[in-house]
């Protein structure tokens, strides 16, 4: 099979106090490398799923020295071009972004002072990518922590959130996004994102809007659809083997 690191595939992006004349030459690729009209990536719904994608998988791994032990919980979720993407975003934020890391982080360590951290996150890219929650454990309260995290999987699956976390959690999100135009960095990001993902020359424009539109019911129904306490893997890392 052909490799899919090509300059031709290149997307190159510069923000700040450059000269257009001495960064444009940067983007011609070396000659007798790549080749116009390259195959486009395949569509994110025609790319299969990994293998084992289905079930329950867990695996523990021995780090001899270690003291406190690493647990991540993931479930197959979605692409990033996909129609679920901005409420999976909001639900994620709920779950374990915003405030002091989302439900998880109240739920798990705040309240039940089961790990020293908890948290979760959203993989996406141009294929299907995971959910995933994290959190670092005490060796003896791995078990108790994967059940706890399993448990907010469930519950934002099965009760609608409240108005105040969706509301609060939508203008965390809203709000941010200004802040990461304050930065040439940050604006080189975006701008890459947009080109490659084919956000539309209107993505800044609409990210409010779509946002604001997600309501409880998205939440429920992308945490029910996608953290799925039937099908995920777990990894734990620590100074001994955890889990079965």
């Amino acid at each position: 099979m052909p490799s899919r690191s090509r300059p031709s595939r290149l997307i190159f992006v510069s923000r700040g106090d450059v000269d257009p004349e001495a960064v444009f030459p940067l983007r011609k690729p070396p000659s007798g490398s790549g080749r116009p009209g390259a195959e486009p990536l395949p569509p994110a719904d025609t790319i299969p799923p990994v293998a084992g994608a289905n079930g329950i998988q867990r695996k523990s791994f021995d780090m001899p020295g270690k003291v406190q032990s690493d647990v991540v919980i993931g479930c197959l979720a979605i692409a990033r071009t996909h129609p679920d993407y901005y409420a999976v975003q909001v639900a994620n934020n709920i779950l374990g972004q915003f405030g002091m890391m989302g439900r998880l982080g109240e739920t798990v360590r705040e309240r039940q002072g089961l790990a020293y951290y908890s948290y979760s996150a959203l993989d996406t890219d141009i294929g299907i990518g995971p959910w995933v929650a994290f959190a670092g454990v005490n060796p003896q309260n791995v078990n108790q922590a994967a059940d706890s995290i399993l448990h907010e999987f469930e519950r934002l699956g099965n009760e609608p959130v409240s108005d105040e976390e969706l509301s609060d959690s939508i203008a965390n999100m809203t709000g941010t996004l200004p802040l990461r135009l304050e930065t040439n960095d940050g604006v080189a990001s975006i701008l890459l994102s947009m080109e490659w993902f084919g956000l539309g020359l209107d993505y800044l424009q609409t990210y409010q809007e779509r946002i604001r539109a997600i309501t409880k019911e998205d939440v429920q129904r992308v945490a029910a659809n996608y953290l799925r306490t039937d099908s995920y893997t777990q990894v734990t890392a620590g100074p001994e083997t955890n889990g079965s």
